[in-house]
């Protein structure tokens, strides 16, 4: 512990100066951290830190002692004290971060770990800041020079608006296999630059997904487990949730994010470069489905704008040549052989207030292929691998039969509602 200390001390110019005084006063410093440790690594650590800056900041040696001996020995007390120490006009934008970082997203594997360039977009104030009037994709520059500025900004942000309880990380490769591109992509100097941010925008190919891809390997995570664990107490979730005026809604957040990114990246006129944007559709498709936004406003809106996207994706084929089972893959297994359309993709991730919106009489007649009833059924039918559990939504099934689908509608030599019925009296036998 004490080489780490006298280590770290060591490499900042203004600790070397103050050491080049009083041996005493820095073997007093050296042993109060020690001492008051208890053997906690993450205290050292978080102090060390501190001291550093107070350092930076020009606090004396005498200072510097004063600082640790206020310095509560409870790792809590520390939590507590750190999040106290956040300045006022941050301590908003402070809880909304921790917030999103707390989400859990390990339902969605591929993406699960929040990326630095999701969380960039809290300089919209907004969760929904992408569907609100006036929004213009023109504000996210995905130049090389704007993709660093952007990554750079946004890491002195966490790093200024959580008093370094979250960290910033680089994990080569771990992007690039989530979305099936094969061999890590070599960052090129990227990762170098995690502390302070890419200043260096030429190892980008501007508006070019599969270098863009790098981006993504930026991740967000706390300094340690114990102060996840900390703010999940719910006495500290409630005060968390105050500082930002209620809980945030992360999920909408992330959607926005993410629809951003869809939306300016260039994957027509280079479909080989689809991999991304098709993982990142999956992804906020799967987000959608859950139940406190699969019903609103935002779903519809969201689901509106992908639609044309999705329906290019499906005819490039890309979910035949992505290499990842995406969610979305699994929507569009039969898109070709069957002549789906994106209703049955929203039929499939459960999109209820899309297809309230455009599952009309008109719609289901003019579906070829497979009938819709078909895609509320063919899971229970089949026994398809589904996005959602094999039971079918009654509500979904209900508004389908409302919306003119007909029980009788033939499907491989048998009505829609015979073949369901022959799959229910099986599983009962």
């Amino acid at each position: 512990m004490q080489v780490f200390i006298l280590d770290q001390f060591n490499k900042q110019p203004r600790f070397r100066i103050l050491s080049q005084g009083d041996n005493k006063l820095i073997n007093t410093l050296l042993n109060n951290i020690i001492t008051s440790s208890s053997g906690v690594f993450l205290w050292v650590c978080l102090v060390v830190t501190e001291v550093l800056e107070e350092a930076r900041d020009g606090a004396s040696m005498a200072e510097l002692i004063e600082i640790v001996e206020k310095v509560p020995n409870d790792i809590n007390d520390y939590f507590y004290r750190i999040m106290d120490s956040i300045e006022p006009k941050y301590k908003a934008e402070s809880s909304i971060m921790l917030q999103i970082t707390l989400h859990d997203g390990k339902r969605f594997v591929n993406f699960k770990f929040l990326q630095l360039l999701d969380l960039s977009f809290i300089e919209e104030h907004h969760c929904d800041f992408a569907l609100r009037p006036g929004y213009s994709l023109a504000k996210y520059d995905i130049s090389a020079q704007g993709i660093c500025a952007r990554i750079g900004s946004a890491s002195r942000r966490v790093n200024s608006r959580c008093g370094g309880l979250l960290k910033t990380q680089y994990t080569e490769g771990r992007t690039e296999k989530s979305v099936g591109l094969g061999q890590p992509i070599n960052n090129a100097g990227l990762a170098a630059s995690t502390e302070s941010g890419p200043h260096n925008g030429e190892y980008l190919d501007s508006r070019d997904s599969t270098d863009l891809v790098r981006t993504y390997n930026y991740h967000v995570n706390f300094l340690h487990r114990s102060f996840y664990d900390y703010l999940r107490e719910p006495e500290n979730m409630e005060q968390l949730t105050q500082r930002a005026k209620g809980r945030y809604n992360v999920r909408l957040f992330l959607c926005n994010a993410k629809l951003v990114q869809i939306l300016s990246l260039n994957y027509k006129s280079r479909p080989d470069h689809a991999r991304l944007p098709f993982g990142l559709v999956s992804y906020v498709l799967s987000v959608m489905s859950v139940d406190d936004l699969k019903y609103t406003k935002e779903c519809l809106d969201i689901a509106t704008r992908l639609r044309p996207v999705v329906e290019f994706l499906a005819q490039k084929r890309i979910h035949k040549t992505s290499g990842v089972l995406w969610y979305l893959s699994i929507a569009l297994q039969d898109y070709d052989a069957y002549r789906e359309n994106f209703l049955a993709v929203a039929i499939e991730f459960d999109l209820v207030a899309y297809l309230k919106e455009y599952l009309t009489l008109d719609a289901v007649l003019a579906k070829t292929g497979r009938p819709l009833l078909g895609n509320v059924l063919k899971h229970a039918i089949f026994h398809h691998y589904s996005v959602h559990l094999p039971d079918p939504n009654a509500e979904v099934l209900r508004l389908v039969l409302d919306r003119g689908a007909g029980p009788n509608e033939m499907w491989h030599s048998s009505s829609i509602w015979g073949l369901f019925l022959t799959c229910l009296a099986g599983a009962r036998s």
